[in-house]
């Protein structure tokens, strides 16, 4: 139906009635009788309009098409009563009747927009039946004479805008949704969504989008363009510019609690939590019952590092809220407040909903088992951690785990003894060998430590790499000074040994040797001028130290160009540009590494989002500085980097201290002033 009344009675039609009867002449006046027998036909034909009004509220349609036969015998001429019938012959399937009365309606009165929609009506039929284009471009002449007689109708622009899209004519369409925009009380939203939802419906949601982004609409129509242009480039993947739209609609609809929570959400997919938080504490101020919004901002704060002020919000989900992947969240939100108890207790609570068979799921629960076995033992569960570390096997980092529990309680001979089964069940293994070191050394048995060494070393001197691969082994452990001063002690057998180098190299950048790091990594690259892998190490190497630092954004451009998707590279990238003070060019790329960390590791990088944290500084953006700061402090590993990363962030909390305590002086000192002014007229 093109724009009908539920009826089918055009409304306009009691309004053309009424006024007939209100220019009756005055009762009981001798000069009025003349006149006064047409005047009682118009109310004869406005109660017969309103007995067919009735018949067709009870159904009784015939009934009300026989009542309109009756109105046009007193007014033949109107033209509004013969489109009326019309569309009653139409709702009947009585087309031949339908189109007589619809040309009579037009030929009475050419502005007699219901008899050009019924006609635009059959004239559809036909086309869509024959493809005769003589019923087309009637069609559309018909809905142009409709507008032109109602311009305010828009069922009839969006109709005219439909079937123009629907063959293919969208420039025609566009041009038509432009005027209807235009026309002043219209919903000016309208018209472009309809062409929107044609060119969605044929596969075009990139011309869609297009379409809608040239829309120039205000107020409520705005809204509803940028809620549509949201959706469609959710579509589409493009979580920016959903993003993008979700901002400008939440501008125009501040207070709307799921236009918040939905920008809340696209934010958490492009691994922006920092972005996220603020659009999702609103919704959650806005509905603070609503469990998914709750969990949401709980997911918010656990990827920013606070997990502490997540912790409530968890504890009050319900059970059906409780998947795999918020329990796991949950118990990293206990890790970072160091409700290690709390941590292992969910971390079993997850480990119950798997189902055991495949690989993956027992490649996870190993996982998932060794990280509640530290929990508990950080928690002074020793022996519920040894319970859990008896089923995990002999690798290296359970036993060395199993020996800092039974030390704990004070069991070293037992310590000594699995060590020693380990040893002699994996004779030859330079990870167990680097092991015995770590803990002689946890010990504080230096000499002890390298003894061992040395002495694995001579059984296993024939092994390729095996100093090379012990050495490794005890970065593993954070021993790279020990693992350096091994190397030292046993020079490369084969100069020209790339995979040598390469350990060789990494050991003495972790060890802090920046001059033979660099000296290996040269040599490398001599061998192998393209190898990225090794120029981005050198290239991170050198801008780390703030030297060569025009050769390293070189390298490291290489090294990015090869691999351009390798979060590491733009990092160590972004890091060169922002030690060159180009801080501005390192946002993006460090932005970038942070999702694509996260993307393919599942989980965030310290390194990277203390270096993101550092950029932030140095643009002057300390809020966000200081919660990338804050995100990285639970992941990192490195005793250093913990201690660095704390310092920044106790600064970045003492600025904002301060900075508070200056807006509450400004505040402070506008109201004395402003008292101050108003003084003289109190007195």
């Amino acid at each position: 139906m093109l724009g009908t009344s539920k009826t089918g009675i055009p409304r306009l039609m009691a309004a053309g009635l009424v006024a007939a009867l209100t220019a009756l002449p005055v009762w009981g006046s001798a000069s009025a009788a003349p006149s006064l027998a047409p005047s009682l036909e118009k109310a004869r034909a406005y109660q017969l309009y309103l007995q067919a009004n009735e018949q067709l509220s009870l159904g009784r349609v015939e009934a009300a098409r026989k009542t309109l036969e009756s109105v046009l015998e007193v007014e033949p001429n109107a033209g509004f009563v013969r489109a009326s019938l019309a569309r009653l012959c139409l709702r009947q399937g009585d087309v031949a009747c339908a189109r007589e009365q619809a040309g009579l309606a037009v030929e009475a009165d050419p502005q007699e927009a219901e008899g050009h929609k019924v006609l635009a009506e059959i004239d559809r039929i036909a086309y869509q039946k024959t493809g005769d284009l003589r019923a087309r471009d009637s069609l559309l002449a018909h809905l142009e004479a409709a507008v032109e007689a109602e311009p305010m109708d828009l069922g009839v622009w969006v109709a005219w805008i439909r079937h123009l899209g629907r063959d293919g004519r969208i420039d025609d369409a566009a041009e038509i949704a432009r005027r209807a925009a235009s026309v002043q009380g219209i919903n000016g939203a309208v018209p472009w969504i309809a062409l929107a939802r044609i060119l969605m419906s044929q596969n075009r949601a990139g011309e869609a989008i297009r379409v809608l982004e040239r829309a120039e609409t205000t107020g409520r129509g705005a809204g509803q363009i940028l809620g549509m242009l949201a959706e469609l480039k959710g579509r589409a993947g493009d979580l920016d510019g959903q993003a993008e739209a979700l901002e400008q609609l939440r501008k125009l609809r501040p207070g709307d609690p799921d236009v918040a929570q939905q920008l809340g959400r696209v934010r958490l997919e492009m691994l922006d939590p920092y972005g996220a938080l603020a659009p999702l504490q609103a919704a959650l101020e806005a509905g603070p019952q609503d469990a998914l919004v709750r969990r949401d901002v709980a997911r918010t704060l656990v990827r920013l590092g606070r997990g502490r002020d997540a912790l409530p919000l968890f504890d009050a989900l319900p059970q059906v809220y409780l998947s795999q992947a918020t329990l796991f969240l949950w118990s990293r939100a206990a890790v970072q407040a160091d409700e290690w108890a709390l941590a292992a207790n969910l971390l079993e609570r997850l480990i119950g909903t798997f189902e055991r068979g495949d690989r993956a799921t027992e490649s996870n629960l190993f996982g998932l088992r060794f990280k509640m076995a530290e929990y508990l033992l950080k928690a002074g569960d020793a022996e519920g951690a040894l319970g859990i570390l008896k089923t995990l096997g002999e690798h290296p980092r359970v036993l060395r785990l199993q020996c800092t529990a039974l030390r704990s309680e004070g069991k070293d001979a037992e310590a000594a003894k699995l060590i020693a089964r380990a040893r002699k069940a994996h004779a030859g293994s330079p990870a167990l060998a680097a092991l015995e070191v770590d803990l002689l050394l946890e010990e504080g048995e230096r000499s002890a430590a390298l003894e061992v060494a040395a002495a694995r070393i001579a059984a296993n001197r024939k092994e390729a790499l095996y100093v090379e691969s012990l050495a490794s082994g005890l970065l593993t452990w954070g021993r790279a000074d020990v693992a350096g001063q091994i190397l030292d002690a046993h020079p490369i057998k084969e100069a020209d040994d790339a995979q040598a180098l390469r350990i060789r190299a990494s050991v003495m950048h972790e060890a802090g040797r920046s001059q033979d790091a660099e000296a290996y990594y040269r040599k490398l690259l001599a061998m192998r001028p393209d190898d990225h892998g090794v120029q981005n190490d050198l290239g991170y190497l050198l801008a780390n130290e703030g030297r060569s630092l025009e050769e390293a954004t070189e390298m490291l451009r290489a090294a990015l160009a090869a691999e351009p998707g390798n979060p590491s590279y733009m990092d160590s990238l972004g890091w060169a540009l922002h030690r060159s003070g180009r801080s501005e060019e390192a946002l993006p790329l460090l932005q970038r590494a942070v999702v694509e960390f996260e993307r393919i590791q599942s989980q965030q990088s310290a390194e990277i989002l203390e270096h993101l944290g550092d950029v932030y500084d140095a643009l002057g953006d300390d809020e966000r500085a200081l919660a990338e700061w804050r995100a990285a402090l639970p992941r990192a590993e490195e005793a250093a980097r913990i201690e660095r990363l704390q310092k920044k962030i106790d600064s970045g909390l003492a600025l904002e201290a301060a900075k508070r305590r200056l807006e509450e002086l400004d505040r402070t000192l506008l109201e004395d002033d402003d008292a101050g002014e108003e003084t003289p007229e109190r007195h």
